[in-house]
């Protein structure tokens, strides 16, 4: 292999490894952070309050987990598990079964990509 090729691709991976480790704190215990989500307003007991209710715990997730990084493996590894667990912890809370159906399979992602645009 060409050596001149190999110190750049040395430096490369020596970036990407250190963004790793500067990103890696954020989301490597295990916690997420938490915030208060108001829901006085809304009717827990209808379908459209729950599903009100996810789009605001998915608002907060994705505020507390920070912003969606521009790296699709950052986001995909790191940034959407934590937003991920943030929303099935506050819905386990919540303990409402409308709003836990919804976020059964693949609703929590759903709820996410709305609370997104």
């Amino acid at each position: 292999m060409n050596t001149k090729a190999i110190f750049p691709m040395l430096a490369a991976l020596l970036l990407v490894g250190s963004g790793a480790m500067a990103r890696g704190s954020v989301y490597d215990d295990g916690e997420v952070p938490s915030a208060k989500v108001q829901y006085g307003d809304l009717d827990l007991t209808t379908k459209a309050g729950g599903k009100a209710m996810l789009v605001r715990i998915s608002h907060a997730a994705i505020a507390v987990c920070g912003p969606r990084p521009y790296d699709p493996i950052w986001a995909r590894y790191e940034f959407d598990p934590c937003v991920n667990r943030a929303i099935d912890r506050a819905v386990a809370r919540l303990n409402n079964p409308i709003v836990s159906a919804l976020n059964g399979g693949k609703a929590s992602k759903d709820a996410v990509a709305l609370a997104s645009r």
